[in-house]
């Protein structure tokens, strides 16, 4: 609005004839009363005042005082109500009223009929509920006119113009003051103030405008209060203008604000500024809280925080830089970012469920250096550089530290935990603090990544969501978490070389040292929890690279829980003295419950083990037998290793032992060599009785034993200087015989066997341990024994391979060249000394073809023929010993054998029957090995054999009935391949077999039937049967083994040849045979052929 200014000289003539009206007295009676300089003007009558105040900016006219008082009101028409000069003070107190009706009047300023007016230094006070109105139509009469400098303007009531501005300063130079408190409201139909010139004008507000605020061309300061109002738009105009933003409340700037190239946030209440920040080139918040809600990020000019303030907005709202020495306040309610530079001596702080992702451009990162505050949400950085200088710390009260990147956390820079707890998500990357952590509150660590802590912390509680959290790498052992309890959630893993205060409840994974995936490559080490354990999952002592040492040191009582396990590396060595023992363990301070299997990882070649074994976990208190038991079998060589409870002086550790029963075996020593003494014997220890040896090594020394006990069995001793062992044999004494135990029966616990050259000193008083060899041991061992058996049985003898030819020719008178088949089948059940066993089912189709190579018109002829043969063999192994446990069957796998065989024979008859039968056989092997533990392996092979058989039938007396005396002798060369299965090598064998057969044949020759169309020759057979060589042994990691079976048995049987007319013969037996002595040996034979001739 424009304001006219008239020539003071003219403006002022009018008023200079209205003098000495004024500055005479008053009368007492009036409303107004003056008394010197003071004018007061109260509600008597003449009430309203209609006469005009003051003479306006006439000389000596200065320093008057105005005070309109309750209901008093000024109407002084179309002239100002108060006009005064220098000085002035006037106020309108609370229910006082100063106004006109101004039309055309130029006024004593000559600047229009403003209500109120004066020159310089003056002073309006407007109380609460006073009014200054401006009721009159002309435009340029406000209802306050300010003709000069230094005035201030204290409205609490009412300053209204209807037509005009409210206030307007008529001055070019110095200042004036406007301050509107929480009461006052100004109102005007345009701006509520105006000026002529550009000197300065402060504005105060507290209360309410209505209308705008326009500042003209000085620099103005605008001052805005919590809890007040601006109805219009607030313009700075020109000049270099400020806006305060000040108060006690809660406050939001809105409408349109402009030309403030200063924005400056005072006392303690917040503000809230929507929109951008209006042409603002410097924004300080020097007290309380500045909220900011628009894109400031165009935002070039300074932003500084002081100490007392704090500023606060989304990251989107924020400038790009901010001279940070108090708070800002990230209040992310979304996800946003921050790539802004923050510095100063000042702190941020992360509100809100949304996550910042603090991401710093310039290069250094952030330099603030008062720390960084997360209450809510999440705050994610790619670099510790974005949290500040890394002497400013790091604190939780209920938020998230996000990584985005490897990082480690300066090692400076102090972490602590409040009430509301913290958490750091590590996503997939992997950091390393330090320092310890500190504070009350509770560390959840997420994320897939690896979280370590080298400090020693003293927070609360720890809860492992996601990922592993590491306590102390190799080099910070003296690394802690907090002392409240720690939970491991399912999928999480909680480990390393330090200690967790507090009290742990896993479900998910407790990995010591360098089981720890993170410190693969680390050694091995100690992990400590200085409370109780509840474990529900997985504690994983095993580090990949299978070396042993790490330890769990539990100070606490130890449960366990639901799908509790314990997993070790372990060498299967024969432990026994500390020293030989190596192996992850689990040590446990308190006492131990509930359940858990154990896993052992083994390594090394296997042992029998002395004295207590090897000790995978220790109990300091007291647990059950059942707190602790194996989850799948321990194989290492040719042994198999069994969790036991108890030891020398330890009753409630847990020892591996490869023996199957739980007592501890004496650690041998060696004594001096004493003669034999026949038992019994009453000392307490029995001298050992020196068999035979092999120079240069001493082989096992079995103690003597007292029938009824089941005499020693002799395992298999490491190579390369032991002889072979043979298990399991009877050996015998000089004064008890032997007893063979009966197929099936369990073999009483016999004398510990340890390696070749140590004395066994097991006292009698000890209950002896029984070794544990390994479900496929028996297998291995013993189907050579099984092979050749077979190579033997396919061979046969000649009545049972190709028929009675000689009786057949001696009835027919014919020779002729023929083809023969026969199918068989075999079960044998049969032993391996006292605890080994077998379960064979074999059936075989043979094929041959002979040719009539010469007769004897006398009788008698030659034949030569070829065989083929297909065979195949099932069987089943057991170890009776394996039933002094309990948890173990004596069932202990099976082979299944398939075999292709290439022969040939040449056979002699002589016309009284006599014969001669040789044959040579060349077959194929093909093993195909199972255990009860899944475990499997395949073996190829190959044997040769040759065979003599004689025998001349006698007749008896003179009957037509034949005894015909039959010996035969037969050879075998086997060589089977060598072969892994996976836990363990195992040798070739390479067997050289002798067998004799020295029997008979009954029979009666040539039966004819009713039409004389066929024959039949019925016979009865008796034979016994004798092996003269040993077998090869099997070597399983280096321990021999010579499973041989039955030396000495005997067989007999029945069958029958019957001919069918001239050129057909059908033959079938069927045998039982029994050992005769040694190892049990039973088994039933049968088969049946057909042979053509022509």
């Amino acid at each position: 609005m424009t304001h006219q200014v008239r020539s003071r000289a003219i403006s002022l003539a009018p008023s200079l004839l209205l003098i000495p009206f004024l500055l005479s007295p008053i009368a007492a009676a009036a409303a107004c009363a003056v008394n010197g300089l003071d004018t007061v003007c109260n509600s008597a009558s003449p009430n309203p005042w209609a006469t005009p105040i003051g003479t306006g900016y006439v000389p000596g006219n200065d320093n008057q005082t105005v005070t309109v008082q309750n209901g008093a009101t000024i109407a002084t028409g179309d002239a100002s109500a108060i006009s005064l000069a220098n000085n002035a003070n006037i106020t309108v107190q609370s229910g006082g009223t100063v106004s006109n009706n101004a039309v055309n009047s130029h006024g004593n300023y000559g600047t229009g009929a403003n209500t109120i007016e004066f020159q310089d230094n003056g002073t309006l006070t407007v109380q609460a509920g006073g009014q200054v109105l401006s009721n009159g139509t002309q435009g340029i009469a406000e209802a306050v006119n300010i003709q000069g400098q230094g005035n201030v303007i204290i409205n609490n009531g009412l300053i209204q113009a209807i037509n005009a501005d409210a206030i307007w300063f008529q001055n070019k130079v110095g200042g004036n003051t406007v301050i509107n408190n929480e009461t006052g409201v100004i109102q005007s139909p345009g701006s509520v103030i105006g000026s002529s010139g550009d000197a300065p004008i402060d504005f105060t507000n507290k209360g309410k405008v209505i209308g705008d605020i326009i500042f003209s061309g000085g620099d103005d300061i605008m001052r805005i209060y919590t809890g007040s109002s601006v109805t219009g738009t607030i313009d700075g105009g020109a000049g270099n203008n400020q806006l305060f933003l000040s108060g006690l409340g809660v406050d939001t700037l809105t409408g349109n604000i402009a030309n403030f190239q200063t924005l400056i946030k005072t006392d303690t209440g917040t503000w809230t500024v929507n929109g951008i920040l209006p042409d603002v080139q410097s924004a300080e918040v020097a007290g309380g809280t500045l909220i900011l809600t628009g894109d400031n990020s165009t935002y070039t000019g300074q932003m500084l925080v002081d100490a007392a303030g704090t500023l606060q907005a989304r990251a989107q709202s924020l400038p790009a830089a901010i001279t940070d020495n108090g708070l800002v306040r990230f209040a992310q309610t979304d996800d946003g970012t921050y790539a802004g530079l923050l510095s100063g001596t000042g702190s941020i702080e992360k509100t809100g469920a949304g996550t910042l992702f603090l991401a710093p451009t310039a290069t250094g990162g952030n330099t603030y250096s008062g720390g960084t505050l997360i209450t809510q949400g999440t705050l994610n950085i790619a670099a510790d550089n974005a949290l500040g200088a890394t002497t400013g710390g790091l604190t939780f009260n209920g938020g998230t530290l996000q990584l985005a990147n490897d990082l480690d956390l300066a090692a400076t820079r102090a972490i602590s935990i409040g009430d509301n707890g913290g958490t750091i998500d590590t996503q997939q990357y992997s950091s390393t603090l330090s320092q310890g952590v500190t504070g009350t509150g509770s560390l959840t660590k997420l994320g897939s990544g690896v979280l370590t802590m080298n400090g020693v912390s003293t927070y609360g509680d720890t809860d492992v969501l996601a990922g592993t959290l590491a306590v102390g790498d190799a080099q910070h052992n003296l690394a802690s978490t907090g002392t409240g309890t720690t939970t491991v959630a399912q999928g999480a893993t909680l480990g390393g070389f330090g200690t967790v205060l507090g009290s742990v409840v896993n479900s998910g994974t407790i990995a010591a040292a360098n089981a720890l995936p993170a410190f693969s490559a680390s050694s091995t080490g100690t992990f400590t929890i200085h409370g109780d354990l509840t474990n529900n999952n997985t504690i994983n002592l095993a580090a990949a690279s299978g070396v042993t040492g790490n330890v769990l040191n539990v100070s606490g009582n130890y449960v366990g829980g639901t799908n509790a396990q314990l997993i070790v590396n372990t060498v299967m060595n024969a432990g026994g003295a500390a020293s030989n023992q190596f192996t992850d363990q689990l040590v446990i301070g308190g006492n131990a419950s509930g359940s858990t299997t154990v896993t052992v990882r083994p390594s090394g070649l296997g042992a029998l083990t002395a004295g207590d074994g090897i000790k995978v976990v220790q109990v300091n208190g007291t647990a059950a037998a059942t707190t602790f038991h194996m989850l799948a079998p321990v194989q290492a060589g040719a042994y198999q290793y069994l969790l036991y409870q108890g030891g020398s002086g330890r009753p409630d550790d847990f020892y591996l032992r490869s023996s199957l029963n739980s007592v501890p075996v004496t650690p041998p020593v060696t004594p001096p060599v004493t003669p034999p003494v026949t038992p019994p014997v009453t000392p307490p220890v029995t001298p050992p009785v020196m068999p035979p040896v092999t120079p240069p090594v001493t082989p096992p020394v079995t103690p003597p034993v007292t029938p009824p006990v089941t005499p020693p069995v002799t395992p298999p001793v490491t190579p390369p200087t032991t002889p072979p062992v043979t298990p399991p044999t009877t050996p015998t004494t000089p004064t008890t015989p032997t007893t063979p135990t009966a197929p099936g029966a369990v073999v009483t616990p016999v004398t510990p066997i340890v390696s070749a050259g140590t004395p066994n000193t097991t006292s009698p008083a000890t209950q002896p341990s029984v070794i544990a060899y390994r479900p496929a041991v028996i297998g291995y061992t013993m189907t050579p024994s099984l092979n050749l058996d077979y190579g033997f049985s396919i061979m046969n003898r000649l009545h049972e391979r190709v028929g009675d030819v000689a009786s057949l020719e001696n009835a027919q008178g014919t020779y002729g060249n023929g083809v023969w088949g026969r199918i068989g089948g075999q079960s044998l059940n049969a032993n391996s000394g006292d605890r080994f066993s077998a379960d064979e089912r074999t059936f075989f189709a043979q094929f041959g073809k002979d040719w009539t190579l010469s007769t004897n018109p006398a009788g008698g002829s030659t034949h030569a023929g070829v065989t083929v043969t297909i065979g195949s063999s099932s069987a089943t192994f057991e170890d009776s010993a394996r039933a002094l446990n309990p948890t173990l069957t004596t069932a202990t796998g099976s082979v299944e054998t398939q075999a292709q065989s290439l022969g040939g024979y040449w056979t002699r008859y002589l016309k009284d029957g006599s014969y001669f039968d040789a044959v040579a056989q060349l077959t194929h092997y093909h093993n195909k090995y199972g255990d009860v533990y899944g475990g499997g392996a395949s073996q190829n092979g190959v044997g040769t054999g040759l065979s003599g058989e004689v025998g001349k039938p006698l007749l008896i007396g003179s009957t037509s009935i034949a005894i015909e005396p039959q010996a035969q002798l037969m050879y075998q060369y086997l060589h089977l391949n060598g072969f892994n299965d996976g836990i363990s090598p195992v040798s070739s064998t390479s067997s050289n077999a002798l067998r004799g057969r020295a029997g008979f044949r009954i029979f009666k020759a040539n039966l004819t039937n009713d039409t004389k169309s066929g024959t039949a020759t019925p016979y009865f057979t008796a034979d016994v049967l004798h092996d003269f060589l040993t077998p090869g042994n099997t070597s399983v990691d280096g321990a021999p083994f010579n499973s041989g079976l039955s030396k000495t048995w005997y067989e007999v049987g029945v069958g029958v040849t019957m001919s069918m007319g001239k050129a057909s013969e059908t033959y079938a037996n069927v045998k039982y045979s029994r050992n005769i002595g040694g190892d049990y040996r039973q088994g039933v034979f049968g088969q049946v052929g057909y042979r053509y001739s022509w």
